[in-house]
């Protein structure tokens, strides 16, 4: 379900103009079927429709009702399933076009004023020049709002923050004592690409940002909403300057990043997790808890709780440091060689 804060739910539409907008085939359900909302296949019901990239999201999930956007490889799973079908060459681009016609981001009413009238100050807020303030906007006490920070419509900002100057939130619940160094981008739209008949398009992104009490993020670091999830940082978490997290990232308690890491989609991330500057992590890995991970890693692969891990495809540190031993030995082994 979409958070009503930030999207609007627009009016439903029945499968049969779905599949004439869209260009898709209607290969099993009723065509008058009325579409409400998108979902991810996970939480696919009856009146919402997701779309399908493989067979292996598909044995993944099995559904109750709704419809699935499939490709042909794709249809024989389904077949035996309480869902209605369209047929699409691309399940994601047509996802992304009829997605765009069942929700819209909400955005603030034009206005001259930089602070809405619909929004909620608590006692002691500090709104400094060239400050935004959209619609619905609720700022708790003693939270300061730097000068030219945005805060777009919806947003949730506890007591005590400290937005800073030039930030830009959106689609965001923040929680109290939460420092926001100036520049840092949270809840905008991350990297989901599909391939159409034209060419690259843009995924729509119906997720939202939460960040726990506590937490202290740097400057020019950015956090991309959820596509349908949330993307989440743990309480006390301390992110260093110029930090990249991706949609749907959940980032557990009391977790230290320093500048330059780079977190992709949809990985899942522990408590009490070191990284040490320029850090990457691939989609879709788990890091356990209490897990340190060395500067300038790649993690390519899940890490189990409370190891050590370096290097460039990371792997556990002993493991690594004899492989930089022993290559070490062989490098001076040839130098002795005669003629080298």
């Amino acid at each position: 379900m979409i958070d009503q804060r930030f999207y609007t739910q627009l009016s439903p539409i029945a499968l049969v103009d779905l599949a004439k907008q869209s260009g898709a085939q209607i290969v099993r359900g009723d065509p008058q079927i009325l579409v409400h909302f998108v979902s991810s296949l996970r939480d696919l019901t009856a009146g919402n429709i997701a779309f399908a990239r493989n067979k292996k999201h598909l044995t993944d999930h099995i559904p109750t009702g709704g419809v699935i956007i499939a490709d042909r490889a794709t249809l024989d799973v389904i077949s035996q399933w309480p869902v209605a079908a369209l047929q699409a060459q691309s399940s994601q681009s047509v996802f992304a076009g009829i997605a765009n016609s069942l929700i819209s981001s909400r955005k603030s009413k034009s206005r001259s004023d930089l602070v809405s009238k619909s929004a909620v100050l608590d006692s002691g807020v500090e709104i400094n020049p060239g400050a935004v303030i959209g619609d619905d906007v609720h700022i708790g006490s003693g939270s300061r709002i730097g000068a030219n920070a945005v805060i777009e419509c919806g947003v949730e900002i506890g007591r005590n923050c400290d937005i800073g100057s030039g930030a830009h939130i959106a689609f965001t619940q923040i929680g109290n004592d939460v420092r926001l160094m100036p520049g840092v981008v949270i809840g905008g739209q991350g990297l989901g690409v599909a391939k159409g008949q034209e060419g690259l398009i843009d995924m729509p992104h119906f997720g939202v940002v939460q960040i726990a009490d506590g937490v202290t993020i740097g400057a020019n670091t950015t956090i991309d909403r959820g596509v349908f999830d949330t993307t989440s940082i743990g309480a006390r978490s301390k992110i260093d300057n110029l930090v990249q997290i991706a949609h749907n990232v959940e980032i557990g308690e009391d977790c230290i990043f320093a500048a330059h890491v780079g977190i992709s989609g949809s990985v899942r991330i522990a408590n009490r997790v070191l990284m040490g500057g320029r850090v990457g992590v691939t989609d879709h890995r788990t890091i356990g808890n209490d897990v340190v991970i060395t500067a300038g890693s790649a993690v390519l692969h899940d890490i189990p709780d409370g190891q050590t891990w370096s290097g460039y495809p990371a792997k556990p540190n002993r493991r690594y440091l004899r492989e930089v031993a022993t290559l070490s030995k062989l490098s001076q082994q040839t130098k002795k060689k005669p003629g080298n």
